[in-house]
């Protein structure tokens, strides 16, 4: 898991890992967590590309992020969900609170011009 802030716009990213689950959701929020303050009216970008694994406590962190961005004003993508977190995205009715991009290239683009699908 990696994260970091273009340097010229207030654009973080967070690469999550192989999980999302219980044992590293904590490091994800955490991680996320640092970077409110230098995301002020910005955007968060989560790739999730390199996830093959996600748990119920993974959803309720995406959920609890969702939350926390929507709060500090904070725009949240998710980038490259694997069709395992999709589904349970659909199943949960929850895809209409996420704003999805199929790649972290699309996303970025999207975060970078400001604008969004639709």
């Amino acid at each position: 898991m990696s994260s970091d802030l273009e340097p010229h716009g207030r654009i973080g990213v967070v690469r999550l890992g192989d999980a999302l689950d219980w044992s590293t959701a904590p490091d994800v929020r955490t991680m996320v967590s640092t970077m409110w303050d230098d995301l002020a009216d910005g955007c968060l970008v989560l790739d999730l590309a390199a996830t093959t694994f996600c748990d119920s406590t993974g959803l309720g962190t995406l959920v609890s992020i969702c939350t926390d961005s929507g709060e500090r004003g904070v725009r949240l993508i998710v980038a490259a969900p694997p069709p395992s977190v999709l589904r349970m995205l659909r199943i949960t009715g929850l895809t209409a609170f996420f704003e999805l991009y199929d790649s972290a290239e699309d996303a970025l683009r999207s975060a970078r011009t400001g604008r969004r699908p639709g």
